[in-house]
């Protein structure tokens, strides 16, 4: 929507330009591609925010520029019909609405599901037997390994590592090259995160 700017505040901001790789996709579709329509799935877009008039848009609004005349398809949730509106009053979309979706608990399923019950072991046997806390983490640690978690976790490690040293402005005082004692670094990190899990499932 704009020049990395936080999309949250810039979302509904009437006054911003889009930047002019925005405009170029839709040029695209239009002139290029020849689309016959455009489709925007999910509530909601930027495209009826941008610019311009609230209604009766003229060729120098944003939003009016950018579809000309090419049809704008819109399924959109039916329980926000002031923004519906918007995409209609501004975008000339044909709105096409859907029920909101039954809402059910989000379980693991699979290797997650498998994950999440030897965590909960892990901490049960935390406070009843200790002695076993070894045994469970090598096979939470294999299990992750199997399932590739292991390269996410390490990209999330480093990741959080970047983001603290440019944090505290030592660029001179680290070396990124090095990679001493990932596994235990990630296994570290892995259990750290799997406590929270584990709090936030109980």
């Amino acid at each position: 929507r704009g020049y990395g700017m936080d999309p949250d505040k810039i979302y509904h901001t009437p006054d911003l330009p889009p930047p002019h790789n925005y405009y170029a996709l839709y040029c695209w579709l239009r002139d290029e591609w020849k689309a016959d329509a455009i489709v925007h799935m999910g509530k909601h877009g930027t495209l009826e925010w941008l610019p311009g008039k609230g209604v009766g848009l003229s060729n120098e609004c944003y939003p009016d520029t950018f579809l000309d005349d090419m049809p704008l398809i819109y399924p959109f949730i039916i329980n926000d019909p002031g923004e519906g509106m918007q995409s209609k009053r501004r975008a000339h979309a044909v709105i096409i609405d859907h029920l909101t979706p039954p809402m059910t608990t989000a379980d693991g399923y699979g290797e997650l599901a498998q994950l999440m019950q030897l965590v909960d072991e892990y901490y049960q046997i935390e406070m009843l037997d200790p002695t076993k806390m070894p045994l469970i983490q090598k096979q939470i640690w294999k299990l992750i390994q199997e399932i590739n978690l292991d390269e996410d976790l390490s990209f999330i490690l480093n990741h959080d590592h970047d983001h603290n040293h440019h944090s505290d402005g030592n660029h001179d005082e680290h070396d990124h090259g090095e990679q001493e004692h990932t596994d235990e670094a990630v296994q570290d990190h892995s259990h750290d995160r799997s406590h929270s899990h584990h709090h936030s499932h109980s």
